[in-house]
């Protein structure tokens, strides 16, 4: 959660919300490319919360389907690109 920078995280059988500490993720352009990658499982509300669509019916797959999610997202965050650097 801290790599991704997410807090707090609740899951349940059917669908986890997570929510970006202070609001922002680390490389907005890389979450909209995962959004679009998850086509209709994955979308962020209006109050900035990541809904994530997925069928978690054991606790176990729950843990699991969560930390492999997370794992995405903090690699999605620490890979913030190169600001563009403009001449002096």
């Amino acid at each position: 959660c801290r790599r991704a920078g997410v807090q707090p995280l609740d899951a349940g059988p059917k669908v986890a919300v997570l929510q970006f500490r202070n609001e922002r993720f680390a490389n907005p352009t890389g979450l909209v490319q995962f959004l679009q990658s998850q086509s209709n499982t994955a979308r962020l509300r209006p109050d900035q919360r990541l809904v994530v669509t997925r069928s978690w019916d054991d606790p176990r797959d729950r843990l699991r389907g969560t930390g492999v999610l997370l794992k995405q997202l903090a690699e999605i965050a620490e890979n913030v690109p190169a600001k563009s650097k403009v001449p002096a």
